[in-house]
């Protein structure tokens, strides 16, 4: 169904990565970093410090410096840093609010928090490695994942737990209404090896890498998948990087205009995106097909769901910032 929704996801086992994830977490306040420093904005009786700022900023802004370029980047850049304070700022306005409703959160449930991020990485030692990356102590890192919890508890106490399921009615009103757009969108099936870069290895050492990878594929397609499992430094590996089917919009931009380029065999040169360095092979291909309403009736409804948790937990954070005294002082 060619349905797309702005929203955040809050459902599954740990809404995916914790509401906001590992790598926009930042240092528990008290860090030894944060001894001499600027504040950039406060939050009622908190303040949010520039050193906090910058390392949440720093991989999203110099990726923005890689790929922007434009007379208006700079102007988009203070943009892009003003959506980030802000960000934080509602961070901490949830965080005030799921510390002042008294929400707490077991030791247990931290360390399947803690387990559902580790099974993100491919190994105990990259895992590891990024958390050291972010700044962060074991401790630092175990309380930072109890405060997103916290967080998230607080959404479904206060927003996710008070919205009625979409009826019967409302979904068959929406299916009439949207006729147009009730269509399987086109959809390729395809593996891939990913070469990750990393601090131990820079982009010129991964993109060599790739290059070697991809002519011993290049002379045997078939060994594709075993090259895979030998090769690829994604969490596909295992399954000779077997991604599954999926459409536009599901992976990040420039992962999708390569595969969907692709013939059904076809194999890609590397190419890079943020997460490395990928070679891609297209295994099937899917045209768009309409979907009657009862083929589509549950992801309507959950979709509708979805649509109205967006809303009110938006009006929740908006209730929060009216009642909040914020000050910025990032520029």
């Amino acid at each position: 169904m060619n349905i797309k929704v702005k929203k955040r996801n809050l459902s599954g086992a740990l809404y995916a990565a914790l509401l906001i994830g590992l790598l926009s977490l930042t240092p528990s306040e008290g860090s030894a970093e944060e001894v001499v420093d600027r504040v950039v904005a406060r939050v009622n009786d908190e303040v949010i410090l520039l050193s906090e700022f910058n390392q949440r900023a720093a991989p999203v802004l110099g990726e923005f410096e890689q790929m922007f370029e434009g007379p208006d980047k700079e102007e988009r850049s203070i943009e892009l840093q003003m959506e980030m304070l802000d960000q934080m700022i509602d961070e901490r306005l949830l965080l005030q609010k799921a510390r002042e409703k008294d929400i707490s959160v077991s030791s247990s449930e931290i360390d399947q928090g803690v387990d559902e991020i580790r099974n993100r990485f491919s190994s105990e030692m990259e895992f590891q490695n990024e958390i050291t990356r972010q700044g962060f102590t074991e401790q630092e890192f175990r309380e930072n994942i109890r405060d997103q919890m916290m967080v998230i508890k607080l959404i479904n106490q206060e927003v996710r737990d008070k919205i009625p399921p979409p009826t019967e009615e409302e979904a068959r009103e929406y299916y009439e209404a949207n006729r147009e757009d009730m269509v399987t969108p086109e959809r390729v099936g395809a593996r891939h090896i990913l070469i990750r870069i990393t601090d131990d290895r820079p982009q010129e050492e991964a993109q060599e890498k790739a290059r070697e990878v991809y002519e011993k594929v290049a002379e045997d397609p078939s060994m594709f998948s075993d090259y895979a499992e030998e090769y690829s430094e994604g969490p596909s590996a295992q399954a000779g990087g077997d991604l599954g089917y999926f459409a536009r919009g599901e992976m990040v931009s420039e992962f999708e205009d390569v595969a969907f380029g692709l013939d059904v065999g076809d194999i890609s040169e590397p190419f890079m995106t943020r997460f490395g360095y990928h070679i891609v092979r297209v295994t099937g291909r899917e045209g768009s097909e309409r979907r009657t309403y009862s083929e589509v009736r549950d992801r309507l409804k959950n979709m509708l769901y979805q649509m109205r948790m967006e809303e009110e937990y938006e009006k929740f954070l908006r209730d929060l910032r009216d009642e909040a005294r914020i000050t910025r002082s990032l520029f």
